[in-house]
């Protein structure tokens, strides 16, 4: 597998994996600490997902401490794996974000040299301007 993905990567179709962390899991950065053991010698990019709505208390990582932690550990294995390349590191953020949450979590990607930030997931607002007349909405 890993001399296949070399080959496709190569060839311009990269491999990137994003990761988040279990639903019911009390350790979320060693959710993704793992993750990126078992996956990121395959991956030519990794995504850490702190912004998934489906997973209670994801959002939650995206709070300047808890991600500051959650972010120098993560680097910390992808720069401990044993493999011959490094995938990047990319960290997914919310839609839902205050400016001045956007500034924090810039400041962090930055100051921990994080590869970039993929912007962005799944908001949980829906403004009323948003409407099609295809889709149902239940209550």
């Amino acid at each position: 597998r890993l001399e296949k993905q070399a080959q496709l990567t190569e060839a311009g179709m990269p491999l990137g994996i994003n990761l988040g962390k279990n639903k019911t899991s009390p350790d979320a950065t060693m959710d993704y600490t793992e993750g990126i053991k078992t996956m990121g010698p395959l991956a030519d990019y990794l995504v850490i997902n702190v912004s998934s709505p489906n997973t209670p208390g994801l959002r939650q990582l995206q709070k300047k401490s808890e991600l500051h932690h959650l972010l120098t550990q993560v680097k910390k294995q992808r720069d401990a794996l044993n493999c011959d390349h490094r995938p990047a590191l990319l960290v997914k953020i919310a839609p839902d974000l205050t400016r001045q949450d956007k500034q924090a979590i810039a400041t962090i990607v930055n100051e921990l040299g994080i590869d970039g930030i993929v912007v962005t997931n799944t908001t949980v607002s829906r403004p009323v301007t948003l409407q099609n007349a295809r889709r149902k909405t239940h209550v």
